[in-house]
């Protein structure tokens, strides 16, 4: 019966040990306080778009071919034909040309080596990172993600102006 070991034996090594338990917890929380204050902040911003009768031409008529703007019938079945439509360059560009280009990229704004279309190309990939659509019910979800909750704003309003223009 000596190779059992009680509760009294466990409590002795946590005592002996607490040095070395202590100093780890320190070294954990720092490690984890530096991580968090090195994340940026993100911002989530949501507009919603609600289908309507509409005749328009451009991506207005991409998008009523498909129900969302142009009286057809809105379901989940019809997010399917629409999600390529919201991941396309099209959109995307349309979105980025319609940015102020030196708050949402101040440094490609500066940029003076880089050629136009790349830099279209950079914050066109950017803007389809940042932005999301979602159906929810008969309506449609832009959610926007940025590090600035003003231009995550202004990102999702954009968004939704783009594809609800010419209604």
């Amino acid at each position: 019966m000596k190779d059992e070991i009680n509760i009294f034996d466990y409590w002795r090594i946590i005592v002996k040990r607490t040095r070395i338990i202590i100093g780890l917890v320190i070294l954990c929380s720092l490690a984890a306080l530096i991580v968090t204050l090195q994340q940026p902040h993100l911002y989530r911003a949501s507009a919603t778009i609600m289908p309507m009768d509409s005749s328009g031409g451009g991506l207005s008529a991409a998008l009523s071919a498909v129900g969302l703007i142009g009286g057809g019938n809105v379901s989940s079945g019809n997010f399917e034909k629409l999600e390529p439509i919201l991941q396309s360059e099209t959109l995307a560009n349309q979105v980025a040309r319609s940015l102020d280009r030196p708050l949402f990229f101040p440094k490609l704004a500066g940029e003076t080596g880089l050629p136009e279309p790349a830099k279209l190309k950079i914050m066109s990939e950017t803007v389809r990172g940042a932005v999301n659509l979602t159906p929810q019910g008969a309506v449609y979800s832009v959610t926007a993600v940025w590090t600035d909750p003003d231009r995550a704003a202004e990102l999702a309003n954009s968004v939704k102006g783009i594809m609800t223009k010419n209604r």
